[in-house]
């Protein structure tokens, strides 16, 4: 849906003639949408009761203004085609320009320093909660003798998002994953993970937090699948009450289906590492487990 000015702000368009009652209708449902006011075209399309191509005509009005915007939509698409995170933008309008970084990127650190010229690339999955460890994760890597990508370092301001990520993902030679409280709920590092398998098949290594007894019991391959599926939807309905997300339900779905995944790779032998390293006597670890710098050095 279009972003309001204000908190009392409505979108006045200038459709045609025979759109005004729809129009009036925008302006209802928004004046009765408490917290956010906005939807997908899609989804507004819908509980108006009306084709999305009509409501576009209002939006693209709407905007013509010149002070009003498409706004991007909060929660990741599903479809592969856009890699990460978020729609393009809402309606997914192929004429409007793509979603672009507006701060700068963090300084990486001395990672580039560790690395010679020719290190093949490594992708780093992680949710932005984790940045601190995703950045350790990293430095660990380089010291092993190969590059790490993140986003957080990896795109430019004013850089197209999406374009970025896929393309560091298509010229990686290998993908790691950050997994945690924090991180399992992530359609973005839920589709990240899952295009990596299905499309890439690249050299894939799941970093499990081994700071967090709750997660290592939902992964311990000891269990049937169905045993770490039921673990997995308890610890993700605690964590979700936890990080409070915009949508909880969504997360604790989200965070069934990645865990469910992550379950089934690791069973077969999957690579796996943790950090920080567990303590004794927890679970058992996963048959493909090893360390980071073992996993960075074998692909040296």
């Amino acid at each position: 849906m279009a972003e309001q000015n204000g908190p009392n702000d409505r979108p006045q368009a200038d459709p045609d003639p025979g759109d005004g009652e729809l129009v009036e209708q925008v302006r209802d449902l928004l004046a009765r949408v408490r917290r956010w006011n906005w939807r997908t075209t899609s989804g507004l399309a819908s509980e108006l009761g009306i084709e999305r191509e009509r409501l576009w005509r209002v939006l693209r009005a709407h905007v013509s203004r010149g002070d009003r915007i498409i706004r991007h939509h909060a929660r990741p698409s599903r479809r592969m085609e856009t890699l990460w995170g978020l729609i393009e933008r809402v309606g997914e309008d192929p004429d409007l320009p793509p979603l672009t970084r507006a701060d700068y990127p963090e300084a990486d650190d001395g990672l580039a320093a560790d690395v010679a010229a020719a290190a093949p690339l490594v992708f780093v999955s992680h949710s932005h909660r984790d940045g601190a460890s995703a950045l350790e994760i990293a430095r660990e890597l380089a010291q092993a003798g190969v590059e790490p990508w993140l986003y957080k370092t990896g795109i430019e301001v004013d850089q197209a998002i999406i374009a970025a990520v896929d393309g560091a993902l298509r010229q990686a030679r290998a993908f790691t994953v950050y997994v945690s409280g924090r991180s399992l709920g992530s359609q973005w590092v839920h589709k990240e993970f899952g295009f990596v398998l299905a499309e890439l098949g690249i050299s894939t290594l799941v970093v499990l937090d081994g700071g967090d007894a709750g997660l290592l019991e939902c992964f311990d391959t000891s269990l049937a699948r169905d045993g770490s599926h039921r673990k997995v939807k308890q610890y993700a309905r605690t964590q979700a009450e936890r990080l409070q997300p915009r949508s909880p339900d969504d997360w604790v779905r989200i965070a069934a289906n990645f865990g469910a995944g992550l379950f089934e790779y690791l069973e077969k032998g999957g690579c796996a590492a943790f950090y920080p390293r567990p303590p004794q006597g927890g679970p058992a670890s996963p048959p493909g487990a090893t360390t980071l710098q073992e996993w960075a050095s074998s692909l040296v």
